[in-house]
């Protein structure tokens, strides 16, 4: 049992020292680089700019905000056999308090780390049951497995690399992922707006050379925002190295391929749709800030329809007898017409 548990940790060691900053989470399913459109966003009513309409004018300005993350949260998931549940809870408690020991020593005090308790499992195995004809398997309680998942909060991104450290050595080996944390998000959400909306006065007075003021024309406007978090920005790809000697071996068949690697990177959100870009020079990855503001104004104002309705107004009815002896009745209108406007 106590090799079984080597070995799921060694399992997890491979993915862990490919991606420190990110987590093992990547490793299950890929993440696509994705247009930032296809994206939910938080956002008003949209109005699409018609094509060649003589009639409106449209001003859209996008803006980018990079943000290094006050704080990361990194979670790590440990996991204990046992005989049972007292000897699992035992040998994982000193496992944790040697890792809440070293973490304090590092600058991480035990007050940045929760203890998040996830599973409490029995594991059965099977034990043959002879009979005088036949034999059958009867499964029974073999051990207890225990996880937990550690959350670590630290500021420095550059103790990254010791806490991965400092839990290897007590055989914990899966970061699950890490967070990127910002304090005031709102703070952030209202410079990127404030800068949009001063680029788009830039624009409009630029624009104000040709003759059209701008300043007296019915105006409605359009915004959008969105956080980015470096977990979404990881993308990937199957390495492309490969042997060279396969044209030297005979039998083909006696090669045995390993496993392809597969390359992790960030790439941040490209910058060249963008108007406005705050804090441009970062080499690590951060939050990125969106926002787009759109204006629409109206050139010309399409003149009023004045509608003019008919209305026959019956003042009075007169009844005269014909020579045959029928009444009929005589009927005097008087029409007016009424300006709706």
């Amino acid at each position: 049992m106590k090799r079984l548990f080597f070995l799921l940790c060694g399992m997890g060691l491979y993915s862990i020292l490919t991606a420190q900053h990110a987590g093992n989470i990547h490793q299950q399913q890929p993440i696509k680089s994705q247009h930032l459109q296809q994206a939910p966003a938080q956002q008003s009513n949209q109005f699409a700019p018609p094509t060649l309409d003589p009639n409106y004018f449209y001003v859209n300005v996008k803006v980018l905000y990079n943000q290094v993350p006050d704080a990361f949260l990194a979670i790590f998931n440990v996991m204990q056999l046992g005989q049972d549940a007292e000897d699992a809870n035992a040998q994982m408690g000193t496992r944790i308090e040697a890792i809440l020991e070293g973490l304090a020593k590092i600058g991480v005090p035990r007050t940045e780390v929760f203890i998040d308790m996830i599973s409490q499992i029995p594991i059965y195995e099977y034990e043959v049951q002879k009979k005088v004809f036949s034999k059958t398997y009867q499964e029974i309680p073999a051990g207890i497995e225990l996880q937990k998942n550690l959350h670590v909060r630290f500021k420095d991104g550059n103790l990254m690399e010791k806490i991965v450290r400092l839990m290897a050595q007590q055989e914990v080996f899966e970061l699950v992922k890490v967070d990127y944390l910002i304090k005031d998000q709102g703070k952030i959400l209202q410079e990127v707006r404030k800068a949009a909306l001063e680029y788009s006065q830039e624009e409009i007075k630029s624009y104000s050379a040709l003759g059209v003021k701008y300043d007296t024309l019915p105006v409605l406007f359009n915004d959008s925002r969105k956080v980015i978090f470096p977990l979404t920005r990881y993308m990937s790809y199957p390495s492309k190295a490969s042997s060279s000697l396969k044209e030297k071996i005979k039998d083909p068949s006696q090669v045995k391929q390993v496993r392809t690697p597969k390359v992790v990177y960030y790439q941040a959100l490209p910058t060249d749709d963008y108007s406005v870009v705050i804090n441009p020079l970062v080499n690590e990855p951060c939050v990125q800030f969106h926002y787009e503001l759109m204006l629409r104004y109206q050139l010309y104002i399409p003149p009023v329809q004045v509608r003019v309705e008919q209305k026959t107004i019956r003042e009075k009815e007169y009844i005269i007898l014909t020579p045959d002896g029928n009444a009929r009745t005589l009927e005097l209108n008087r029409t007016e017409e009424n300006d709706d406007n």
